[in-house]
This record gives C-alpha cells, structure tokens and sequence, in this order.
C-alpha cells in the first residue's frame, strides 16, 4: 500500500515540476494546461536526464535525479516569483486542480486493482519490457547495456522506461513494483491529458453549459481508456455462444478477449484498453499521454488567426524549444507517434493557412516553412538518441495481403466513430463540391498509382484479391470527404470545436485510407507494424472527435425540438430518435468487453500482488534466488551471465530480464526487428549451444571467453534444452550459486 502511496506523491511532485512549462504553452487555454502537467514534467524530466547519462559527465543514479529535481525546483520558484499573476490564475483554477488530481487518482487506483490481480511479467512482451526497464534501472550511461545481446548498447525506444524508473526512484520503489504501477500512471497520466484536451476543444466555442462539458470530459476518458471496438462484443458474444453450445464459465475461457484484436490475417488491431489491461509496459503505450498533449500543441496551431509561417516561432522561441522538446521526447519514447502526430500538425497547418484564403500550393509551402524549425530543433535535441539506434532500413512498400474488408472495417471504426456519425446524421449537412473534388482528386490518382503498380510488377492478383477491401476504400474516401466538407463548414460558421473535431476524423480517415495501400516496411514483415503502430494513434484521435459530437448532442437535447441553428435542424427528429436510441445502444455495448475482460484476468489464478516478478517465489523458485543474486553480486558493466536461448515470448533470458546482468543472446527475432535483417546471430547461437553442450572442456572455455562470459547459469529451461545431466560437464569449475536445483557457476 505504502509503494503506491509513494509512487502519487512522485507524480504529483512531477505534476508541480511541469506546470510552469504546461502553463507557458497552454495558458491561453480553457484549463491553462493543468491536466498537461504530468505528462510534460514526467517526459521531460526523462528527457534531461537522458541527455546527462549519454554526456557520461554524470552517471545515471539518484544523486543525479535529485540535482536535476532540485535545479528544476528553483527554477520554477524563480518563474513563480517573476510571473506574480500566476498565483491568482492558479487560485482561480482551484477547481480544475482538484478534478485533474481526483480522475487521475481514481483511474490510477483502477488500473493499479487491475495490476494487482494480474501482476505478473510473463507471457506476450513482458519479458521484453522488464528487459528494458531493467537494462534502464541499471544503467550508469545512456544508452544502457542490451541485456539480450552482450557487448552492445539497447537500440529500442527506451525513454518511457526511463520515465517510468525515474518515478521508481523518487517514489523508493523497485523495478519489479514499477512495471506495474508505471502502465497505471501511464494510464492515468492519458486520461486525465485526454479529459483536459477535450473541454480545451469544447472550450473554443465558449460553451458554458457545465453539464455538456462534463459529458464530453467523461466520454473523452471512457472513450480513450475503456471503450472497445465492435469486434470486441463480437468476440464476446462469440465467446459465449460457444461457452453456452461445449460449456463452461466465461471467467474460464482462457484469454478469450485475445481475438479481439487479432480480426486481421496478420497486423494485430490493438486499443488502449486492450493494452492497459492486458498490461505490456510497451513503447505505444507510455507514449499515449505525450501523444496527447502532441495533439493540444496542434489545437494552438488551428486556433491562430493568421497563417502559420516560419515567423511564428521567431515571436517565441521559447515556445518554440519547448515544443521540439515535446517531440523529441515523443520520438524518443515511440517513434511512430511522431511520424502519426506531425502528419496530422502538417494537415490542420495547410487548413489553417488555406483558411486564411491561401491557394493549396501556396499553404503548402508556408505550411513546409512553418513545420521546418520545430522539426529541425526536435531532430538536435534527439539527435543523440537517433545517433545510438542501431534500426533497421525503412522503406515505402506496397500493401499485396492483409487488407481490411468492410465488415473488417465496421468491427474496427464504426465505434469510436460512431457519435461523430449521429451528429453528423442530425446536422444540416453542407455540400462543398470543391471539398469533394479535392479528396477525389487525392484518392483517385493515388489509387490508380497503387493498381498501375501491382500491374507493372506482375502482381495483378493483388487487384482480385482484395475484395471488399475496395468497397472499404470507398467508404473510407466518403467518410473523409464529408468530414472535411463539415470541418470547413463549421469552421467557417466560428464553430471551432466541432470543426477542428471533423477536421481530425477527416485527417484519421486519410491515415487508414494510405495504410490501406502503402506499407511502412521494417524489420517485421507485412504491414504488421504499420497497422499496430499507426492505428493505435486514429484510435487516440477519434475518441477524441467522437467526445466533442457527444459534447455537442448533449448540449442541444435539452433544447425544444424546434431547431433552428446548425445542429438537429429536422423539424422531424422525432422520428429520427429511435434510430439515435439504437446507435447510443450498440455504443454502449462496446463498453461491455473491458469490464469482461479485467474480470476474466483476475481469474487467472496469478497471486494477487503489485511485484511483476515475485511470482516466480512459488513456480521457480530456483531463478528466482538467481535473480536475487545476479541484481545483489553482479554489475551489467562487468559481468555476462549466460541463459539458454529461446525465441520471442520464450522462457529463456528470463534472468538477464529480470536482473540487467546481459546474456550472449536472446529473443533473437527481436533483435533482428530492432537492428535489422543483416544482423548475423548465428556464431553467438553456436556459441550458447556449444558451452552448455562441452561444459568445462577446452571448447566450451574458448568459447566463453570469445563473448566474455563471467557466469554461467543452469536452471530448468538450460536442462530441459541441454539434458538434465549439463551441470555434471561442469564439475571442473567453481559454483558460485546454488539453490533448488539450479546453479550459477563461475567461468575460470
């Protein structure tokens, strides 16, 4: 209880760190970037101390994060007092205060629950992610040591572990209690940013109805942290078909919520709730608080009144450092969030200054030249993080497979677009064909580009194949026109919330729509990344539009039926409601799935705890002494203590996961994701495999000694992979450690 305790008060105490910086970029907003202030002092804390461990002036420690926290301190002392106005601005804002403290503590305290039932690092990415918090929490230097490849540096996006760890240490708590506390305060960080960033939007029409904004507020979180596709009730309801045909309880049925996000043959269409209750302390998940502020900095960019233009930043350099410092941090902790976030800056900038009675190609090139400094600091302040990746080639490629057909498609978006929909649907609806010849001019050519493309390379298949795929392009291509007509329409009409809203349904759309075609190609095949990455964040966007429509329907039905401005203008709505009634009820059962979801994880039988790996006490407890050991005797920088090798979500290298002590190799076809094809593993797995086989002979100590191996481990998935006799070879040799039939044995 105290561990979590600990861990709120560090987060309030980064809260107050980043509300100096939140305040200086958002004060002209609706809540003066109160409920940005985690997110920007937790990123940017990181951030900093980052760049001091990779500078090897001062080595990665408390005493380190302490002097940063305490010039941090100061500084905002020295802001408070040179800025005297603050403090009434803050007293004023008491309210707002309270409420981002109460909702973050209420969805931290949920998500903690839930982590508490399923505490334990082990299947799916886990081992991965402790990995990487570990081989951060141990680290005197960034990068830190790769504990699953001996002798080199991590070249993953680590910065969301750093985070995560720095919260650890200010709240006195291990690595093992901060896996899963720090995916609750990620959470928790997200949706108190995503409650501040929809009244913010709501805001920008001066509605003051208090009932509306606490609908859009509640409806931002709920839609963001709980909501599911349609393909989550339909696994449900699938689940308890066949529960009800072969029998047993739905709390049995072993992960039956998996396949929900596995509708595609192939990329894996996962969502927030899926993820934080399934609880990967992954990349795309710390990123989703700073994501979100990404989305507030974009929200300033479409309320300008004058063009966006280069000339904007040399008003405000400040402004202009701290909001490089924000992508930065946000490339540094997932990349693709910039590549996703910067797309959707680089679309509302060409609105903005095409609103502005810009021709297109004019708004382009202001729009180049507004976007070129932001990027160009951004790049310098991460520039000795890219420096350190060791990434695979990325290139364009054509998507042949996986492709999402329309019912595909409905079981994906029609939920989190769904509100935007029904207002849509109840709203005078205006044609723009300029609008309209625009997206076609866009989807057509680029289409025609795709099949041409298939045709020239002999993959005319590709074309048949599809299906109704096609008619998903065309419904996409719909969507996004009416969408831009609206955005345009409202935006004209001064209805800055509802048409900056429409503007990101528009602008999501048209990600799916390329996703659809083209492929980021890396070092996982098919469009596997593309989907998971990049959808991940038209989720973040949509719950964010679809909050704003419900905003606006609840701010009208209060109204008699005799409408007369630009929302419900059918005289007979009446006869519309029961349709409205029907769409608010498949939206409802949507929330079904995550409630099912975190009740059938609780019945997983794992002990109820908040340490990720004490598990290990009961069901080996034989690696769990090692690890012990390996954390209390051995150093990262000196020691490489062997595992057996096992391929992605294998029980091997589960010790240098869970210690930061680095092994020759493991989950290798990671390793070939984050460094590349070229990268050849086939000495070191001839390495591992000739150690435990010749033991103590000549063999074995050559090759031990090639990869400077200090300690060789032996537990149960050494023996069921070498024999059960593979600590006799190494009788020759001292024992270091040893407990419940494993050992840890000392090379020579």
């Amino acid at each position: 209880m105290f561990e979590i305790v600990r861990w709120y008060l560090a987060t309030f105490l980064i809260g107050c760190l980043g509300f100096p910086i939140s305040y200086f970029l958002f004060s002209s907003m609706r809540t003066i970037g109160i409920f940005y202030a985690k997110s920007i002092g937790w990123s940017f804390l990181a951030l900093i101390v980052w760049w001091f461990g990779w500078s090897r002036l001062f080595d990665y420690g408390d005493n380190l994060l302490w002097i940063i926290i305490s010039i941090c301190f100061f500084a905002n002392i020295f802001f408070y007092f040179t800025n005297r106005e603050l403090f009434s601005k803050i007293i004023s804002k008491w309210k707002l205060i309270l409420v981002s403290e109460i909702v973050f503590l209420v969805i931290f305290s949920l998500l903690t629950l839930v982590r508490i039932q399923v505490p334990n690092a082990e299947n799916t990415e886990k081992p991965m992610d402790l990995m990487i918090l570990m081989a951060v929490n141990r680290a005197d230097s960034f990068p830190p040591l790769d504990p699953w490849l001996s002798g080199e540096e991590l070249s993953y996006y680590h910065l969301g572990h750093l985070g995560v760890d720095i919260v650890s240490r200010i709240s006195i708590n291990q690595p093992e209690i901060a896996f899963n506390l720090g995916l609750a305060m990620v959470g928790a960080m997200a949706g108190v940013a995503i409650l501040g960033l929809s009244l913010d939007i709501f805001n920008l029409n001066k509605i003051s109805r208090f009932r509306s904004q606490i609908f859009v507020g509640f409806s931002a979180v709920m839609g963001l942290l709980w909501l599911a596709p349609l393909a989550g009730f339909y696994n449900l309801i699938d689940t308890l078909l066949t529960i009800y045909k072969e029998g047993g309880t739905l709390f049995k049925e072993w992960w039956w919520w998996w396949y929900a996000t596995r509708i595609l043959d192939g990329p894996i269409v996962e969502f927030p709730a899926f993820s934080l209750l399934l609880g990967d302390l992954h990349a795309h998940v710390l990123a989703l608080p700073l994501s979100i502020v990404a989305i507030a900095i974009i929200v300033k960019s479409y309320v300008y009144e004058s063009k966006l233009d280069f000339k904007c930043w040399l008003k405000s350099p400040f402004k202009l450092i701290a909001v490089a410092m924000i992508f930065a941090a946000l490339f540094c902790i997932n990349s693709w969030d910039v590549l996703s976030y910067g797309f959707i800056w680089f679309g509302v900038a060409i609105f903005v200054n095409m609103r502005n009675k810009n021709q297109f190609f004019v708004a382009l090139s202001t729009t180049c030249g507004y976007l070129t400094l932001p990027i160009c600091v951004a790049l310098i302040f991460a520039a000795p993080f890219i420096i350190n990746l060791e990434s695979p080639s990325i290139a364009l490629g054509m998507v042949t497979n996986e492709t999402t057909g329309l019912k595909n498609l409905l079981l994906i978006w029609l939920i989190p677009v769904l509100p935007v929909l029904i207002l849509l649907s109840t709203t005078r609806l205006s044609v723009n064909y300029r609008v309209m010849g625009f997206v076609i001019a866009i989807a057509v050519p680029v289409t025609i580009i795709f099949i041409l493309i298939q045709m020239i390379t002999g993959n005319s298949k590709v074309i048949f194949d599809r299906g109704s795929g096609w008619l998903s392009l065309v419904v996409i291509t719909i969507i996004i026109a009416i969408a831009l007509q609206q955005a345009l329409y409202h935006d004209n009409k001064n209805n800055k919330a509802l048409g900056f809203s429409l503007l990101l349904v528009a602008l999501a759309f048209l990600i799916i729509f390329l996703t659809e075609l083209f492929n980021i190609v890396t070092g996982t095949p098919g469009r596997f990344n593309t989907v998971f990455k990049i959808w991940y964040h038209v989720w973040t966007l949509l719950a964010v539009a679809s909050s704003i429509s419900i905003g606006m329907i609840v701010n009208k039905l209060p109204n008699s039926i005799n409408y007369s401005n630009d929302i419900f203008t059918s005289k007979n709505i009446k006869y519309f409601l029961p349709i409205l009634y029907i769409c608010f009820l498949i939206y409802g059962i949507s929330y079904m799935y995550s409630p099912m979801m975190a009740l059938s994880r609780a019945h997983e039988n794992q002990e109820a705890n908040i340490d990720a790996v004490v598990y290990l006490k009961a069901s080996d407890p034989g690696l769990y002494g090692a690890i012990s050991y390996a954390k209390e005797k051995l150093s990262p920088e000196e020691h490489i203590l062997l595992q057996a090798i096992t391929h992605a979500y294998g029980k091997g290298g589960y010790l240098a996961a869970a210690s930061g002590i680095p092994t020759i190799l493991n989950w290798p076809g990671h390793q070939i994701q984050w460094r590349g094809l070229e990268l050849s593993l086939d000495d070191r797995v001839a390495a591992v495999d000739q150690i435990y086989r010749s033991g103590s002979s000549n063999l074995g100590l050559e090759n031990a000694k090639k990869y400077h191996v200090t300690h060789i481990y032996i537990g149960r998935e050494e023996k069921s992979l070498f024999g059960w006799d593979v600590v006799d070879r190494f009788k020759d040799w001292d024992i270091a450690w040893e407990q419940d039939n494993s050992v840890i044995i000392k090379v020579p």
